[in-house]
C-alpha cells in the first residue's frame, strides 16, 4: 500500500520510512533456421532485482537492475562468445521529492499548492516513424 496526501487529510507529525523490494524472472527462447538451413537455439533469462523507499512520504528513491544469461545450444552462439552472464546494470533510477505530501507528513499542514521534483533514469518508451521517398 503506498501512502496518499489529499486536501482533506492530514497526517501525524511523524517521519516514517516505507521501503518495498522483490526480484522477478522472465525467459525467453528463440529457434531459428538461418539460409542453409541450420537450426540455431537460444535460451535466455533475465533477472530484475529492484528497491523502492519512501521517507517521510514526499522523498522517494526507487532502483531496478537488471542481467541476463544466455545458453545457446552446442556451437550455436551468434556472436562467437558461446554461454554466459551479460553485465548487470541499472536500468531504471531515480529520486522524487513531493513537498505537498512532505510537509502533510512532517508537520501535518495541508498545503494548496505543490512543487514535485524527479530526477534519474525512468522508463522511456518511443517509436519511429519511416517515410519512404516519393
Amino acid at each position: 500500500m503506498t501512502p496518499s496526501c489529499s486536501p482533506t487529510r492530514t497526517f501525524p507529525n511523524r517521519s516514517g520510512a516505507l521501503i518495498d523490494y522483490g526480484a522477478y524472472i522472465s525467459d525467453q527462447y528463440l529457434s531459428l533456421d538461418d539460409a542453409n538451413q541450420n537450426n540455431h537455439s537460444l535460451r535466455q533469462v533475465d533477472l530484475y532485482a529492484y528497491v523502492r523507499a519512501s521517507f517521510d512520504n514526499g522523498n522517494e528513491l526507487f532502483l531496478r537492475g537488471r542481467t541476463t544469461y544466455r545458453d545457446y545450444s552446442e556451437n550455436d552462439s551468434f556472436d562467437g562468445f558461446g554461454d554466459r552472464w551479460i553485465n548487470p546494470d541499472v536500468d531504471r533510477g531515480y529520486y522524487r521529492f513531493d513537498l505537498q505530501r512532505y510537509v502533510a507528513s512532517t508537520k501535518g499542514q495541508v498545503m494548496d499548492n505543490n512543487i514535485t521534483v524527479q530526477a534519474g533514469r525512468d522508463l522511456v518508451t518511443g517509436a519511429a516513424a519511416s517515410r519512404s521517398a516519393k
